[in-house]
């Protein structure tokens, strides 16, 4: 089940920078590496702006936000560079880690994408020691391109290919 982040949704917090208070997960980049206002709010700014963003993923059977998904643009400063382009990225709690859960939140933003905004090329970039991120984004028809650099560092880069 997807729906748009509200203000009473803490655990995103909670789940992003509290490795120390017990919860895991899953992330393309190393929380270090996310901007600070991601961590407020995630990316809930960009619908209204760019008509994309992300989406809590909660799982039906409990009611418990699992993760979440979507497209956004954070402006980068990296090489190759993805700036104005719709980016794709993901986060999901360790305890959704197996379920096939982010495969199909993964998919199903996939076709949403591909429905409203159109048949674009979609970029990733993950961190190279994340391989249950890159195996996530080759299920969802990214492939691995030529490795990136993101604040001086390597990073993994993914493309899902135009459409259509």
């Amino acid at each position: 089940l997807f729906y748009q982040f509200k203000t009473t949704d803490p655990w995103q917090i909670k789940l992003i920078v509290s490795k120390d208070g017990g919860e895991t997960f899953s992330a393309p980049l190393h929380v270090a590496s996310i901007e600070k206002p991601v961590l407020r709010k995630p990316g809930a700014g960009f619908w209204g702006v760019l008509g994309i963003g992300l989406w809590a993923v909660e799982r039906q059977l409990d009611g418990q936000t699992i993760g979440h998904v979507g497209f956004f643009d954070f402006q980068r400063d990296m090489q190759p560079s993805i700036a104005g382009e719709p980016e794709m990225g993901w986060i999901f709690s360790a305890k959704a880690q197996g379920s096939g859960f982010a495969s199909e939140a993964g998919r199903a933003a996939l076709e949403w994408f591909d429905a409203h905004v159109g048949p674009m090329s979609v970029p990733a970039i993950i961190d190279l020691e994340n391989v249950p991120s890159m195996r996530l984004a080759e299920r969802l028809g990214l492939e691995r391109q030529a490795y990136a650099t993101y604040r001086g560092e390597q990073i993994g880069f993914f493309r899902r290919p135009t459409r259509g």
